[in-house]
């Protein structure tokens, strides 16, 4: 109930920014629903969500509401290549290792090439996110005047979050998914759509410490 409640009011929020345009109801919003995150995440994801929630925070008492919401993309990608990446340290299974398990059976991780290709995506996955990050910052970094040797044609900071992030996520994800079909092809086959919505029906089981 609390967290319906708690999803409520980010609707609320969101819905007051976009009426109002307001930037403090837009840095609200992202508080809370990091924060409702954090609540529902698993024991070991939690201090990753704190430090997200606590970035926010620090920008926002740094440099203000605008600054905040100009580096929360930042912190989402650099949030994203931490889930991926915690899972590479010794006696984890890679989280790309977890969604082959979750999906087509622990069996599968048996062969080598399967096993090494989940391992290789996931540091990719982490590299690219941390890539992403770092751009958003600059992004920044550029509207505020501090980076001019940066080439004019850079997105915002706001646009990129809006935009350039998600499309960049996608970007990788569906090329991801036709490669692996050239590298994998003893992989099981099924259609984008279907493999998009087991992977999110997935996820939650994904990131618990234990996960298969």
């Amino acid at each position: 109930m609390v967290r319906a409640f708690g999803w409520i009011g980010v609707a609320v929020l969101v819905l007051c920014a976009w009426r109002y345009d307001s930037a403090a109801c837009r840095l609200a919003a992202a508080a809370l629903a990091v924060a409702l995150f954090g609540r529902a995440a698993p024991r070991a994801l939690r201090p990753g969500c704190a430090a997200l929630a606590a970035g926010v925070l620090l920008a926002g008492l740094g440099g203000g509401v605008a600054l905040a919401l100009d580096l929360l993309p930042a912190l989402i990608a650099a949030f994203l290549a931490y889930l991926f990446a915690r899972t590479l340290r010794p006696g984890r299974m890679p989280l790309v290792a977890r969604a082959v398990a979750v999906l087509d059976g622990a069996a599968r991780l048996a062969d080598p090439a399967v096993a090494r290709y989940a391992r290789t995506l996931t540091g990719v996955w982490a590299g690219y996110q941390s890539a992403l990050a770092v751009l958003a910052v600059l992004a920044a970094l550029n509207d505020r005047g501090l980076v001019p040797m940066l080439p004019g044609g850079l997105p915002s900071a706001r646009g990129f979050g809006a935009v350039g992030l998600p499309l960049a996520v996608a970007a990788l994800f569906i090329a991801e998914f036709f490669w692996r079909r050239i590298r994998l092809p003893q992989a099981p086959r099924r259609s984008f759509a279907a493999f998009a919505c087991a992977l999110l029906r997935a996820w939650p089981r994904l990131l618990e410490e234990r996960a298969p």
